[in-house]
């Protein structure tokens, strides 16, 4: 069970934690919609050490990043959402894989772009296209960047960063192979001429 620190707090239970011979990992994101990929994220996180510490960005920075009315829980609701956990976060990950009767494996990939490689990427995901990767095309969702949601559940998305010079690829497939074998794909048409 976590416990929610402000900076302080939070620098001194890891500087104990060091001069114990504990190695500390610390994570970082908004949180504001906590999904899958938040919960695989922070498990991976929590593997490369002896203690996770999580910081939750304030509000005014997720407003800056995500937009007008963002967030849409307080950092302190967000916080304390993350350190409640009563169950190890696999543990939390089996249970909804198994409330939602399928598993889902989101990656992101960020992609370092020169501008003509940008360029052409922009004009390839502003095609309308029944068919891309191999996969036939079930909808396209141009809201925030292009996501091609393929028929058999898998999707992709493409969108250019707001805070970095990069296009990010966002994939989700039914098993981590699958959701690799759709980044190399989708990497390879983005980078093609």
């Amino acid at each position: 069970m976590g416990r929610v620190l402000d900076l302080e707090g939070a620098r001194a239970v890891a500087e104990k934690a060091r001069a114990g011979g504990r190695r500390v990992v610390l994570a970082n994101g908004c949180f504001d919609l906590l999904h899958v990929g938040h919960v695989r994220y922070l498990e991976h996180a929590r593997a490369l050490g002896d203690l996770l510490i999580v910081g939750v960005n304030g509000d005014d920075a997720v407003r800056r990043l995500k937009g007008p009315g963002r967030p849409l829980m307080p950092a302190v609701e967000r916080a304390e959402m993350l350190a409640a956990r009563g169950v190890s976060i696999a543990e939390q990950l089996k249970q909804l894989f198994k409330k939602v009767g399928r598993e889902f494996w989101p990656v992101r990939e960020n992609l370092h772009l020169s501008d003509e490689q940008k360029a052409n990427a922009i004009r390839k995901v502003a095609v309308d296209a029944s068919t891309l990767l191999g996969r036939k095309v079930a909808s396209v969702d141009r809201t925030d960047g292009a996501k091609f949601v393929f028929d058999d559940g898998s999707w992709m998305l493409l969108r250019l960063s707001g805070t970095e010079p990069l296009l990010r690829l966002y994939v989700e497939a039914e098993s981590p192979k699958a959701s690799a074998k759709l980044v190399k794909e989708a990497t390879a048409w983005v980078l093609s001429r």
